[in-house]
């Protein structure tokens, strides 16, 4: 027996549950599972090795709404601004984040200095 679902019966689905349930929801990530065996002699080296203070030039690849849509949310919401940033960075999954941060920290030390 095979079911036929229509995208207008979604759409529907989803704007009746918002309007049964009027209480906003906030979007979690999900937590990163460490895949570090703490074992492993690298991790043990970089563990126990003396650290010192840097900076990491981080860039990440984002779709972001326009700066029209920031200024609306500004001038029209009860702290727009910053719930406009919240929602974009709630947005932004921890995956992105990390391989980002892999690439930044990979670049400063392939690129003779240390991070």
């Amino acid at each position: 027996v095979g079911v036929t679902v229509h995208d207008n019966t979604i759409d529907h689905a989803i704007i009746n549950n918002l309007a049964e349930d009027p209480e906003p929801r906030i979007f979690t990530p999900p937590t990163r599972q460490q895949t570090v065996d703490e074992t492993d002699p690298v991790h043990i080296l970089v563990k126990t090795c003396k650290k010192h203070e840097s900076s990491v030039d981080l860039k990440i690849s984002l779709s972001l709404p326009s700066i029209s849509t920031y200024n609306f949310a500004k001038s029209e919401f009860e702290d727009g601004d910053n719930k406009f940033i919240d929602a974009i960075a709630n947005s932004i999954s921890v995956d992105t984040v990390m391989d980002a941060l892999k690439d930044a920290l990979r670049t400063a030390y392939e690129n003779g200095g240390e991070a």
